[in-house]
């Protein structure tokens, strides 16, 4: 697919586009082996959250696009938490560590793609809750510890009091349960929650006031002609194929 894309880039007037040739040559460096790629489960609950599934699909298809674009097979290595993947990562046992966010990024000697998939982070309240202050001020907030840094959180809503928890699925039960006034959650596995257990009666308050969060691979600090590659890859997405992806995963059962 390379020798496919002399024309990437004339709808993107920045940065300036890669030639052929220079992307060809940094296809020459990568090792004549599969790209190795964690697959993580982002919880320790069993069976892993549905919404968790369907991020590591939307993962895989993004995934497929590069390895089209590279003209290299991609081998998906699993790993049952998302440290596990990150100590494979540094000792060098796998290539590639998809869905980084905050968490992975506080990692040291790890460089990232651009984010393939916009995910900003949401507050998420009761339905019945009308009241909650934008600012959280003395309010019990979940934040789940592989998305979001609470030390982050913590400048954002320096008057909220913070409850870190495994997951975002953890966060919403114990949200309708009473047992705290708001979750920190990415609006797509967030949402995809809230649609499936309506019965928990939850809604998207607003966005947090938070940086944005996509999600990215992470590579070796040393891997640069990999992430430019990857980058390279993910510009030639075009805005249709992406909301395409989102929306078949989103709506499935």
């Amino acid at each position: 697919m390379l020798t496919s894309v002399a024309s990437l880039g004339a709808t993107e007037p920045e940065p300036a586009p890669l030639s052929l040739a220079t992307l060809m040559a940094l296809r020459q460096t990568l090792p004549p082996r599969p790209l190795r790629v964690a697959e993580v489960s982002a919880s320790n609950e069993r069976p892993e959250p549905r919404g968790n599934i369907v991020l590591n699909q939307i993962t895989n298809d993004y995934l497929e696009h590069i390895s089209q674009f590279l003209e290299l097979p991609i081998q998906r290595v699993p790993y049952p938490t998302v440290d596990t993947a990150i100590a494979a990562l540094t000792s060098g046992a796998i290539d590639l560590m998809p869905r980084a966010t905050e968490y992975e990024r506080k990692q040291p000697g790890f460089i990232y793609s651009l984010p393939y998939l916009d995910n900003e982070p949401i507050i998420v309240g009761r339905i019945a809750d009308k009241d909650l202050p934008p600012d959280l001020a003395g309010k019990r907030v979940l934040v789940p510890a592989y998305y979001v840094q609470a030390e982050t959180v913590a400048k954002a809503y320096p008057k909220a009091e913070l409850i870190v928890i495994k997951s975002i699925v953890e966060g919403l039960q114990r949200l309708a349960d009473g047992e705290a006034d708001a979750l920190i959650g990415d609006q797509l596995r967030s949402n995809f929650y809230m649609r499936s257990l309506a019965n928990l009666k939850l809604q998207n308050k607003y966005v947090a006031d938070l940086p944005a969060m996509g999600f990215s691979f992470a590579a070796r600090g040393h891997e640069e002609n990999l992430v430019t590659l990857i980058n390279a890859s993910l510009k030639t997405v075009t805005r249709e194929r992406k909301q395409e992806i989102l929306q078949h995963w989103e709506r499935s059962p």
